[in-house]
């Protein structure tokens, strides 16, 4: 549900009456929620408004403190601050997306109030405004008023700009995103070009599989704008180095910057030197703290944040269209080499699951005297078999290591008997009255074997610390894990086929909260008592 809040009350007692403003309008708003400061909170009448020089510090001060104060109490409120009608005009666009079903003003002023009527024309269409605030409201902030920090006030903060431009990744937008975006649009009057990072800028990123598609991060980030102001020319583009368009545009006068992409702004002046183009001009925005930071998050409010607590979480509903009928509830678990699969099938059976290992299905499926290993000493001979005749695992594994079309044979003959066996077991556990099953499978996906559990759980780590614990474990070198890495399904396809996401990264407690986060989704603790996921 869409509110939009008219906010006129002078922005000094404005920041008085936050705590409130934001109380209440958690009560009454759930999803969207804009917010217009009127220029009468500047002093600023419709008839002084046309060439009047916008108090750019003190309006970015003020909106800030906004933000975060909607960030730190409603976090899941997507708050937008809109610019249009703001930064010295005197109507505000026109705009559908603008239309909410709830309208809000700060304090209800019957003389104002016709002014607002013909000013905001679009959002009133009939409605009743609710005012959030009493005379008595209004009058106690007066006392509380604290003094904003003028000090700010330079000329050079001051500083307008044709065209300016931007960076980032831009996944799933946050108020530290928003900050930025507005620190621009305050400075911007024709055109703000944005370079949205892809390919290999991602590549160091905490849990990079989860960073939404490009294409819909620039159409996230497109809407948003457009909302805060659609008399702005956006040119957005995804990138891949560290300049993008900053580096080749003649026509760029401003880079606007995080604190801790300073140094970003200052190579992009060096490569514009060397191209014999202008300096930008680099406006720094700082960075803001998140209030709801959780263990091992980032102290600043960041992307990286909000993919971590993701994890556990249920990506997208499962179709269970087709599936056996449960219980068992089987949940297809599944992660490359030292992703932690096994631990966290452990910690599953904490849960009341019953963990069937497709490792150890392997094994039986070729075992001696079976259908399976009559086939395979046929295809491969007796070299790869041990001196008490059962399959040498480490022998059939080089008669098909680099060969894909072996490889593929192997499987075809493999799999299948596994999954004979997989059914097996489950019905097994159907008999037994078992309500949750997990099956431990790294091929999981591979195989298609997902086609026969109830949802997908993929366990993903950075291959340089899925090297790292590879080489410890098996005392190979780091070229062996990698390549054996390389020969894995990329974590990136795996999410893509996921409904949960697990990350053993950091310590055991913190991967633990993740399946139990997982596990109260489908009404699972440790007591015992494991009711179906579809029992309510």
């Amino acid at each position: 549900m869409k509110g939009f809040l008219i906010l006129t009350l002078p922005y000094k007692q404005l920041t008085a009456l936050l705590p409130q403003m934001v109380a209440r309008m958690c009560e009454r708003t759930q999803d969207v929620l804009y917010i217009h400061l009127d220029s009468s909170a500047f002093g600023v009448s419709s008839e002084n408004c046309s060439g009047y020089k916008w108090p750019l510090t003190k309006s970015s001060q003020f909106i800030q403190r906004l933000y975060g104060s909607f960030s730190a109490s409603a976090p899941s409120l997507d708050t937008r601050v809109i610019m249009s009608g703001f930064k010295g005009q005197i109507n505000l666009l026109n705009s559908s997306r603008l239309y909410p079903e709830n309208l809000f003003i700060d304090h209800f002023d019957a003389e104002k109030l016709e002014y607002l009527k013909t000013k905001y024309k679009y959002q009133f269409d009939s409605k009743e405004p609710f005012a959030l605030f009493t005379d008595d409201d209004v009058h106690k902030s007066c006392e509380e008023v604290g003094v904003l920090d003028d000090t700010l006030n330079s000329e050079e903060s001051e500083k307008v700009y044709q065209n300016i431009v931007a960076g980032g990744t831009f996944d799933r937008i946050h108020p530290g995103h928003k900050i930025l975006l507005m620190e621009g649009l305050l400075r911007c009057t024709n055109r703000f070009t944005i370079g949205v990072a892809d390919g290999i800028l991602l590549s160091k990123k905490t849990l990079a599989e989860l960073i939404e598609p490009v294409e819909v991060r620039i159409q996230n980030l497109r809407n948003l704008l457009e909302d805060m102001d659609p008399s702005i020319e956006y040119c957005l583009e995804p990138i891949e180095d560290p300049c993008g368009p900053s580096g080749r545009d003649p026509r760029m006068e401003m880079i606007i910057v995080s604190q801790e992409t300073v140094r970003g702004g200052h190579f992009v002046n060096k490569t514009r030197l060397e191209r014999n183009l202008n300096e930008l001009d680099i406006v720094v925005i700082e960075l803001m703290d998140d209030a709801n930071r959780k263990e091992c998050e980032e102290q600043k409010l960041s992307s990286s944040s909000g993919r971590m607590r993701l994890l556990g979480t249920c990506l997208h509903e499962p179709n269970l269209s087709g599936k056996p009928e449960p219980p068992p509830y089987i949940i297809g678990l599944t992660g490359r080499s030292a992703s932690g699969k096994s631990s966290i099938a452990k910690t599953l059976e904490g849960y009341g699951a019953h963990v069937i290992d497709c490792d150890k299905l392997g094994h039986k499926a070729y075992a001696k005297d079976t259908t399976c290993y009559s086939k395979l000493v046929d295809i491969y001979g007796v070299k790869i078999l041990t001196e008490s005749q059962e399959i040498n695992r480490k022998a059939l594994g080089a008669e098909v290591f680099g060969n894909k079309e072996k490889l593929e044979e192997l499987n075809l003959l493999v799999w299948p008997e596994i999954l004979r066996l997989l059914k097996e077991e489950v019905s097994e556990q159907r008999q037994k009255g078992t309500k949750l099953v997990a099956v431990d499978a790294a091929v999981l996906l591979e195989a298609n074997w997902d086609k026969h559990c109830h949802e997908v759980w993929v366990c993903v780590l950075p291959t340089t610390e899925a090297v790292r614990r590879i080489c410890e474990r098996d005392g190979c070198s780091a070229e062996q894990a990698e390549q054996r890495l390389n020969r894995q399904l990329p974590d990136r396809e795996r999410v893509r086929r996921a409904h949960v996401v697990l990350c053993s990264l950091w310590d055991k407690s913190y991967t633990a909260q993740q399946v139990a986060t997982a596990c109260q989704r489908l009404q699972l603790d440790k007591t015992g008592d494991q009711p179906s996921p579809h029992e309510s």
